[in-house]
């Protein structure tokens, strides 16, 4: 029996306005652990370790997960192991979305989920719809989003012969958040809005982990923003300051909000409490090195003060959005430090 660790992991994607970080929940396992039995395994035991190495470490080292999953593959089309080769196939699409190869990630995904479904596993083929789901989102196709999360839904909500439904909760609330989002970038506020306070209920009432709460909290107030509500959006994005700093995580969303706050401001004409609000993100995603959300803070306030007549201080802040642009080339990478790849961020 492999060792299981369930890793909490940050999907980072395009979006139309920018840069969105997602929560997925992702099944991977002890790596030290995996290199340390699989000399001695043979046959559909290494198989299974092999694509357990390959699932474990996509987000860390890309290549490694490569070689794990290619040799998974080839061993499992040699002893002819179907459930080895849809699971090398699932982590092909693991990887070659996270490298924003969608098309082959889509074709690894369906290879994948038809291995599954001939298996009759129920509960894999409806995380694998989600999985599409997700990478037709990464490509900006929101029609086959919607198409595919409401399969994932319906699988999800299937009967097993104990009664029991397919998928969990969490399953579920996954793909309703997930819909919320695409509403959301559609403009069909309303569905959006209602999507999230859904989840954050539900999230509330079933102890969700805290920093996708507090995630949560902020994503409200900026559907309440796209739906009009000013007041209950500022009602939640300054709830949202006032939420413990329990992990980095936490604390590098509230600058999420603070931006958050600097929009809603800037939307109702003062000027002066945007840049506030713009000047407080800036100074931390600068400080901490979060370079694209400097980047960000950086243009909103050129763009403010160029608004304001304050061509000196706007051309500033353009110049300092040029370095900062230019780091993150020189970098390849939108984090000046390794260690903050982790830590969940959030840009509409």
């Amino acid at each position: 029996m492999l060792p299981r660790i369930f890793a909490f992991i940050v999907v980072i994607s395009f979006a139309c306005e920018g840069i969105t970080q997602k929560f997925i929940y992702l099944e991977t396992f002890n790596v030290d652990s995996l290199l340390l039995i699989l000399p001695n395994q043979h046959d559909e035991d290494r198989v299974n370790s092999l694509n357990g190495l390959a699932v474990s470490l996509f987000f860390v080292d890309n290549t490694q997960s490569i070689q794990y999953a290619d040799e998974a593959m080839s061993l499992a089309r040699e002893l002819n192991y179907d459930l080895g080769m849809a699971a090398a196939h699932r982590n092909y699409g693991y990887i070659f979305q996270y490298q924003g190869n969608y098309p082959y990630a889509l074709k690894n995904y369906f290879e994948a989920l038809s291995g599954y479904e001939k298996m009759d596993k129920k509960r894999t083929s409806a995380l694998i719809c989600h999985e599409i789901a997700i990478t037709y989102y990464l490509a900006k196709n929101y029609e086959k989003t919607i198409e595919y999360g409401n399969i994932a839904l319906d699988k999800y909500r299937e009967r097993t012969q104990g009664g029991a439904t397919v998928g969990n909760l969490r399953d579920t609330m996954n793909v309703i958040d997930g819909l919320g989002l695409i509403y959301f970038l559609l403009g069909e506020c309303d569905k959006s809005l209602s999507n999230t306070l859904r989840y954050l209920e539900v999230g509330k009432r079933n102890n969700f982990e805290k920093t996708d709460i507090f995630l949560h909290i902020i994503l409200a107030g900026e559907r309440f923003r796209c739906n009009g509500e000013t007041d209950s959006a500022k009602v939640y994005l300054k709830k949202a300051l006032l939420y413990p700093n329990v992990n980095p995580s936490i604390e590098a969303l509230k600058y999420r909000s603070i931006s958050s706050l600097g929009y809603l401001h800037s939307a109702e004409g003062e000027v002066d409490s945007a840049i506030f609000y713009y000047q407080k993100a800036f100074e931390f995603y600068q400080k901490k090195g979060f370079l694209f959300w400097a980047l960000i803070a950086s243009n909103n306030l050129g763009y403010t003060y160029y608004n304001k007549s304050n061509l000196n201080i706007a051309e500033m802040y353009y110049q300092q959005s040029k370095r900062i642009f230019n780091e993150i080339i020189t970098k390849n990478s939108w984090y000046r430090h390794d260690s903050l790849k982790r830590i969940v961020t959030y840009e509409k």
